[in-house]
């Protein structure tokens, strides 16, 4: 399944969250970056990684993650990231709220 997303900006509220739908297989490593680059590009101080409607993600992805939110604190800005149940534990046990706010949703 192809990586689909967009990016929705909220300025009354300085938010933009970045949605992303399929799967975060190995393949769709340059796609998911470039999806984060334009995040990052935004004006917004709090970022929002919307993964909740994303089914399968490859471990290669939670790194990318922690660089992007090292990249995002040193420009001031904050990301909180939306995962499934399962894989938010996942990432919570790999140290990624070191740099980034994990929000569980449900199945």
């Amino acid at each position: 399944m192809p990586l689909l997303w967009k990016i929705e900006t909220f300025a009354d509220r300085d938010i933009s969250v970045l949605r992303l739908t399929g799967d975060l297989d190995f393949d769709m490593r340059g796609e998911f970056s470039k999806a984060l680059d334009e995040l990052l590009a935004t004006s917004s101080k709090k970022l929002v990684l919307d993964l909740s409607k994303i089914s399968r993600m490859s471990s290669v992805f939670i790194g990318s993650m922690v660089d992007y939110g090292g990249s995002a604190a040193s420009k001031g800005k904050t990301i909180s990231c939306m995962l499934r149940e399962k894989m938010a534990r996942v990432c919570v046990d790999a140290g990624i709220e070191k740099v980034i706010t994990v929000i569980s949703v449900e199945e």
